[in-house]
């Protein structure tokens, strides 16, 4: 539908000529140059990586901008790089040695709060009213299931679904060949930021979608089983509180919503749903649960 609408424009605005393009899930985003896909891939992976490090370093920066100041100019380093064909891995490798070597107040560990949900709305700042900043105002640490995990998803499920259909050898090869090639590149960038954030790999995408397969069957694909079973997994890494966002009147967060009270009882670590309409002020429920955290874990 996009796509076509798309089109519409382009025609009417006198660029009939010009070839669109619409990359889907649905084919595991094929359609590129494979050598494009693959610098599309590392670049998702080091945006996410250095996401990660920075929501890690912020909470306890001595000197409030340091991380954010040390990200905006890796970005545009590693965004340089990557404009020029270079390898992004030693500059990568470097900026993240340089946010884990900011210093700290030496306060205690914030409650941890992972962050499910919704792809865009989970990852997109202006969609979330700013929820990682929420949470770490509200004195918690966030945890972001980055990007990369959706690119995962519909690769895995392409095999998946190879392996469903008769004499269908050669798709299920290209299905394999592809995985491989995705996992092994985000463990040789995941190698990049260690030690620092060991403590926060990523669970490997057959993992989260074994899990999320005890509350929903496989056929029923889309981002509810993934934010299930991401949830499942973070209630195991320690978190303190689950974050479930969607966009308002989503029909994947209605179900997730209401599955999350489950995990919730059963992991007995808080599940709280946002849906997000536009309007402000969504986030102000962070406070209530963080304070609570704070006070059951008391002073220190």
């Amino acid at each position: 539908q996009y796509a076509l609408l798309q089109r519409l424009v382009l025609n009417r605005i006198g660029h009939g000529q010009a070839a669109l393009l619409s990359p889907s899930a649905g084919n595991a985003y094929q359609g590129l140059p494979q050598k494009v896909r693959a610098r599309l891939w590392q670049g998702l992976l080091a945006a996410d990586l250095l996401w990660k490090a920075a929501c890690r370093k912020r909470p306890y920066e001595a000197n409030p901008g340091d991380t954010d100041r040390t990200l905006e100019r890796a970005v545009a380093d590693l965004a340089r790089e990557l404009e020029h064909r270079r390898d992004i891995r030693p500059p990568l490798r470097a900026a993240i040695r340089c946010i884990a070597d900011l210093p700290v107040t030496g306060a205690p560990p914030r409650p941890l709060v992972g962050i499910v949900g919704e792809i865009y709305v989970r990852c997109n700042a202006f969609c979330n009213d700013n929820l990682v900043r929420a949470i770490e105002a509200a004195g918690g640490e966030a945890w972001q299931t980055p990007v990369s995990e959706w690119i995962l998803y519909t690769a895995w499920l392409q095999k998946w679904r190879a392996r469903r259909q008769p004499l269908r050898f050669p798709q299920i090869l290209a299905a394999h060949l592809k995985n491989r090639f995705l996992t092994g590149m985000e463990h040789d960038f995941q190698r990049l930021a260690s030690p620092f954030l060991d403590e926060r790999a990523e669970p490997p995408i057959e993992d989260v979608v074994a899990e999320g397969a005890r509350y929903l069957p496989l056929s029923f694909t889309g981002e509810s089983i993934i934010t299930l079973g991401r949830a499942l997994h973070f209630t195991r890494d320690g978190v303190a509180l689950v974050v479930n966002v969607a966009p308002f009147g989503c029909m994947p967060g209605t179900i997730t919503s209401a599955l999350c009270r489950e995990i919730q009882t059963r992991a007995r670590v808080p599940v709280l749903s946002l849906f997000y309409d536009g309007e402000p002020g969504m986030n102000a429920r962070l406070h209530t649960f963080l304070a609570a955290l704070a006070a059951r874990r008391g002073p220190g």
